[in-house]
Formats: structure tokens, C-alpha cells, sequence
């Protein structure tokens, strides 16, 4: 299904293709598109561990409905970082 995607690196819309199944849930890690603008993989996006510091990379599972949720350890200090889910 063609939607439009907001970067979460540099903010840049751009047009791409989701799955059905993507649109109606979650991202799968697996996209292959990427941000015209930064290059940036859909669904993957900067994050800023609140303990350390350290900015690192993480995956975005529902970026395409503008939520960041997520749950990972800072890749840097192993701290967790996360983020409730904000989907309607």
C-alpha cells in the first residue's frame, strides 16, 4: 500500500510501500526502504540513552503511524531505553 513516511532522522516525507499486514500493525525490520534526504532505513531512527548520553540507532516497530514505541537497552551502557506505545 502506497503512504507517505516522515524520517525520523531528518523529518523528510517521502512516499513508499507498506504491506498490508505493516499497515495494520508493526514494521518489519526487514524494509529496504530508505530516506531520499539522509539515507536513513524506514522504521529505524536516533535515539538518546538517558544515562550515558550516547546516541545510537534503534528500531522504530510503528514509526510509519507517527509512535515511537520501543524497548531496547542503550547499545552503548546497556541501560534500558523505552518509550510507551502513543498509537490511537
Amino acid at each position: 500500500m502506497p503512504t507517505t513516511y516522515r524520517c525520523l532522522k531528518c523529518g523528510h516525507s517521502f512516499a513508499t510501500e507498506f504491506t498490508e499486514v505493516e499497515v495494520l500493525g508493526s514494521l518489519e525490520d526487514v524494509h529496504g526502504a530508505v530516506c531520499a534526504k539522509c539515507t536513513q532505513r524506514v522504521g529505524r531512527g536516533p535515539a538518546t540513552c538517558g544515562s550515558c548520553g550516547a546516541e545510537f540507532e534503534l528500531f522504530f516497530k510503528h514509526a510509519h503511524r507517527g509512535c515511537k514505541t520501543v524497548s531496547a537497552p542503550c547499545a552503548i551502557c546497556g541501560a534500558p531505553y523505552e518509550v510507551s506505545c502513543t498509537c490511537p
